[in-house]
Order: C-alpha cells, then sequence, then structure tokens
C-alpha cells in the first residue's frame, strides 16, 4: 500500500453548534451510521485526516435554500482562512438570480473559495436543467470546478446521463462526479468516456461497489481521472484506506488517486 502524502477531496464540515444535527441528517438522507468518533467538525477532520497521512483535505457544505449560501460561504472562507490545510469549495442555489449567482462566484472566489459544491437530489434540481445553466455559465467564466454528487437511483436528479450531458453542453468547466460518478447507477456510465471534463471521486462507494468494479471503472475511465474522498463525517480516514487498500490497484496508481491528480487539478 503507498504510504505517503495523500489529499481527501471529498469532506463535509459544519459549524460546531449544527454539526450533530447535520450529520444526522445525512445518516437519515442515506441510511447509513456515521463512522464513531466523527462529528462534522473541521477539528475533527483534521485530526483523523492526519493520524493517517492525509495533509490537505477539500471541504464543502451544501446549501438547501437560498438564504443559507451567504453564510455557507462565509464559513468555508473561514475555515480555509484558519486551517491552511484546507481547500474550500462553497456552494450555490438554484433559485438565486444570474446576477445573484455572478456576484457570490466573483465574492467566494475573492475570499479564496477555489470551486462550487452542488448536491442534485439535497438541493432539488436536475442536473441538466436549463435552470442550471447560469451556475454554469458563471462556474466557467470564473474557473470554478464543480463538485456534483452523481448517482443514486432513489432519484432522476442526478443520473449520471445528464451529468455527461451537462459537461458535453459546458465542455471548459472541470465537473468532479462524485461517488465514482455513479454511485448506485452502474448501468449508466458508459457516457463518460465521451468526455474530457470530467473527474471521479471514490467516496461512499468501496463500502458497497462490486468488486472488481472499482479497478474497470479505473482503467475504463484513466486513473489521472481519480480522487481518493472520504465524505466525512460519514466515513473517516483510516476506515477508507483500508477499503481502498483492498483495491488491485498498483502503487503509481495508488500515488495518483491518493494524491498526485489532486496535486494537479487543483494546482497546489
Amino acid at each position: 500500500m503507498y504510504d505517503g502524502k495523500k489529499i481527501d477531496m471529498h469532506a463535509h464540515i459544519y459549524p460546531a453548534k449544527i454539526a450533530l444535527k447535520a450529520m444526522h441528517s445525512i445518516e437519515a438522507f442515506y441510511g447509513i451510521d456515521a463512522v464513531e468518533k466523527t462529528d462534522g467538525t473541521p477539528e475533527t477532520l483534521l485530526a483523523l485526516g492526519k493520524k493517517v497521512g492525509v495533509e490537505r483535505f477539500l471541504v464543502h457544505s451544501t446549501a438547501t435554500k437560498v438564504e443559507q449560501v451567504g453564510n455557507i460561504n462565509d464559513f468555508i472562507a473561514e475555515q480555509i482562512r484558519l486551517h491552511p490545510e484546507f481547500i474550500g469549495f462553497g456552494t450555490l442555489h438554484f433559485a438565486m438570480t444570474a446576477k445573484e449567482v455572478t456576484a457570490e462566484v466573483e465574492r467566494a472566489k475573492s475570499m479564496g473559495i477555489r470551486g462550487i459544491k452542488l448536491h442534485p437530489d439535497c438541493q432539488h434540481f436536475l442536473i441538466d436543467d436549463p435552470v442550471m445553466d447560469k451556475i454554469y455559465a458563471s462556474c466557467a467564466d470564473y474557473d470554478m470546478p464543480i463538485l456534483m454528487h452523481t448517482g443514486d437511483d432513489r432519484y432522476e436528479n442526478s443520473r449520471p446521463e445528464k451529468m455527461v450531458a451537462t459537461a458535453k453542453r459546458f465542455p471548459t468547466v472541470r465537473f468532479i462526479a462524485a461517488h465514482f460518478g455513479g454511485y448506485s447507477c452502474w448501468d449508466s456510465l458508459d457516457g463518460y468516456s465521451d468526455t474530457q471534463n470530467v473527474w471521479f471521486d471514490t467516496c461512499s462507494t468501496l463500502f458497497k461497489i462490486a468488486k472488481g468494479e472499482p479497478e474497470r471503472l479505473i482503467e475504463k475511465f484513466g486513473a489521472d481521472r481519480f480522487f481518493f474522498g472520504t465524505d466525512y463525517p460519514l466515513f473517516a480516514h483510516e476506515q477508507e484506506l483500508a477499503r481502498f487498500a483492498k483495491l488491485d490497484l498498483d502503487d503509481a496508481t495508488q500515488e495518483k488517486i491518493l494524491y498526485k491528480n489532486a496535486v494537479s487539478f487543483l494546482k497546489l
């Protein structure tokens, strides 16, 4: 197992006063019990990651209401100021006007936020709905990558084919399709082969995906397009690294996914 530097490219964080409530909401949404010793706070994330050699963390949160957007982005900006280990992604909401989206993207970038996190199923939008075009266009204009929750067979919102169609319509936006780009929609991933601007993370997937499927997808789409992620606070680094270590990947591929690809993507 590769034992060098590591970057967690998918971690949720929350203010201490609401962290446990937010974590329990995530547990209920997915029907998954969070691993022991996680609580959704930035401090616990840092402690758990550093214990196993994770030195940088892509942190984010998601607004389910328009009025949450500014406060969440302020919180993420504060955390990246307090913790140089953090790379922050902000949030937006489809109900914002085009003018509001552009102003908030500009403001977020001025505070050091590096990208945007969107969750179609929690925010209740279809990835390929034209109402989202103002967000994609603004992220293209400001070179803000989008981390997109992708794939849940309980909903139409986040279907992989919708992610593919959107990536093709906005080829200058760099998308990260979370959960291997599919989560539980494994029959509709082939379209990713026709995209050049979609990357993937491993989070919340290794515990449930069929044996051999991660290796097949990594070979099919290219090891350079994958990042390691935990989906903290649902899972912790020690647990996810143990699952990752069981994959049949050589050391060079492990190093790419655990570290080098993130350095390149984020221009660290």
